[in-house]
């Protein structure tokens, strides 16, 4: 049986296994995870095994790993199992839902752990992630979603295996991440993909670090910043670091609802971008995005502020596949319009008008703005569409458009003329 684990030494019949990592999380609740949280996924490269102590007596259970894609984990579902998770682990201690108890992770194996995740099951009790990263040499994917945490190991900061960041209010407040990446995390660095969802805003650049994001240029494919309060003005700077056009790998931006009125200029200095997604209820500009020429897909829901006309730096995004204007008219929240048809149509319009002059009417979907996927949100989150979808009068496949008298047959149109997909609220 296993005698010693908390040394980090486990012995198998009084002669040492393994050196093992152990990490242990503090939580409360009646099973594990706790109901409506998410709990601990680790992931390895090849088939392996965990031990886990609920902390509830019962001695250490011992879970192999489940096959996860091309992985394989061990992940607690907080119901019933299924092919990739294990069924949540009821405690059958008695104790009340507020009780505290420890649960500790025994890692055998950790040279091959690959991918991490720590869920809000850890945000129940105030702690520091006790998760010794130096053990993990072969981490190559981190994220921390709603955790709260009070901090982490800081040989965490300069682990150069990581390559996949992603930390969604993963801290609390009063710590060194609470409003800054804290500088080493980006030192020595080959990120491709960094998430950092959380306040930065209103800081300038140097204080908030987000003038050293350049520092891994040199590997970064993909950027979020979502919801990171971001405004046209942070404390003496604008609205991003000028900076940022070395980002020249940079393929996925994502910074929907931050602050700004207009799309910050320097993202107009990133050409290699293919993905942007910037949507909020505070821009009142479509900006210029004119340079972005290898844009495929552009978000911009939530625009109830954004003018209806379709910006004229759109002729530019000759291999656009997919426009999402989802909320463009209706967002109860915040006190801004619970309904406005009127918008939504005339925005059609214009991408109508766009349409009839500057796209082929036929021919292969390769050809610009053919074969576009348009979504203009969908049932009770946005407005409907007015009219009636159907062919317009005068409509000839191929030659002409005919007349269409609204909404909706313009969006027959995109579909049938045009060979796109449309996605609309119906009711």
């Amino acid at each position: 049986m296993i005698r010693v684990y908390n040394s980090r030494v486990l012995l198998y019949k009084n002669r040492v296994a393994k050196t093992s990592s152990v990490w242990s999380f503090d939580i409360t609740g009646t099973q594990w995870p706790p109901v409506t949280r998410t709990g601990v996924g680790v992931n390895f490269n090849t088939p392996s095994y965990i031990f886990i102590d609920f902390g509830d007596g019962t001695g250490v259970h011992r879970y192999d790993t489940k096959v996860v894609g091309s992985l394989h984990g061990v992940t607690f579902s907080t119901g019933a199992a299924t092919a990739t998770t294990y069924a949540a682990y009821v405690y059958q201690d008695g104790r009340p839902s507020t009780y505290r108890r420890t649960v500790r992770y025994i890692i055998p194996e950790q040279l091959k752990v690959q991918t991490l995740s720590l869920g809000s099951a850890l945000a129940l009790v105030s702690q520091v992630l006790r998760i010794n990263f130096s053990e993990l040499i072969g981490l190559i994917n981190l994220t921390l979603v709603s955790t709260l945490l009070q901090g982490l190991d800081d040989t965490f900061l300069y682990s150069r295996s990581i390559s996949y960041v992603s930390f969604n209010s993963a801290f609390g407040t009063d710590t060194k991440y609470d409003g800054r990446i804290p500088e080493e995390m980006l030192i020595n660095k080959s990120y491709t993909d960094f998430t950092w969802r959380a306040p930065l805003g209103g800081k300038s650049f140097n204080l908030n670090n987000m003038d050293k994001i350049p520092l891994v240029a040199g590997t970064l494919t993909s950027l979020d910043l979502a919801v990171c309060s971001i405004a046209d003005t942070n404390g003496s700077d604008g609205s991003l670091p000028a900076n940022w056009n070395q980002l020249t790998k940079l393929t996925s931006f994502n910074l929907p609802q931050n602050l700004w009125t207009v799309p910050p200029p320097v993202i107009n200095q990133i050409p290699s971008i293919t993905f942007l997604s910037i949507g909020s209820t505070s821009l009142t500009s479509w900006g210029d995005l004119s340079n972005l020429v290898n844009l495929t897909s552009w978000t911009m829901y939530q625009g109830v502020n954004l003018p209806t006309a379709l910006p004229a730096y759109f002729l530019n995004f000759k291999v656009i596949k997919s426009v999402n204007f989802s909320n463009f008219s209706k967002y109860s929240t915040g006190g801004y319009p619970s309904s406005n048809p009127a918008k939504l149509d005339a925005l059609i319009a214009s991408i109508y008008d766009f349409y009839n002059v500057n796209v082929a009417k036929s021919g292969a979907t390769s050809l610009p703005f053919r074969a576009v996927t348009w979504q203009f949100g969908t049932s009770g989150s946005s407005d409907v569409p007015t009219g009636v979808y159907q062919q317009p009068a005068g409509y000839n496949a191929g030659i002409s458009n005919g007349n269409p008298a609204s909404s909706k047959e313009i969006l027959w149109l995109l579909v049938n003329q045009y060979a796109c997909n449309v996605v609309y609220a119906t009711s």
